[in-house]
């Protein structure tokens, strides 16, 4: 039953993550460095998860910026490694991915709950300047 009741608001869920996503890139234009995840034209975004990039010039490495966002009591998260990357796939066959390895060591997911705040966004974007 509960998952039922969470299928009968999947719209309104999907929704408010747009609605966050539409946010956070108003927020981010403010921030130097840091490009908030763009979708092809061929794709169709759900919104599930809002991620940013940093650029080369952006001041602070991945990991002391999740370090940051954990001392202020903000939850972010690396993207996924890659399956050729992961310890069970390491010697299996792989195409020409050159790009991957610099994606996971500069991309980072945003909180993307349905239910936040503009205070809470704003606390997430503010913490890149910090």
């Amino acid at each position: 039953a509960l998952g039922l009741a969470q299928l009968e608001n999947l719209s309104c869920f999907l929704e408010e993550k747009k609605t966050n996503f539409q946010k956070y890139t108003q927020l981010f234009k403010a921030v130097q460095n840091v490009e908030i995840g763009k979708v092809p034209d061929y794709a169709i975004n759900n919104h599930w998860i809002t991620w940013v990039s940093l650029q080369s010039r952006y001041p602070k490495s991945l990991a002391s910026l999740i370090e940051s966002f954990s001392r202020q009591g903000i939850e972010v998260r690396p993207v996924w490694k890659p399956n050729h990357l992961q310890k069970p796939y390491l010697h299996s066959q792989r195409f020409n991915i050159d790009r991957a390895e610099d994606l996971v060591g500069s991309t980072l997911c945003l909180p993307s709950s349905a239910g936040l705040t503009d205070i809470e966004l704003q606390r997430v974007v503010d913490c890149f300047d910090n």
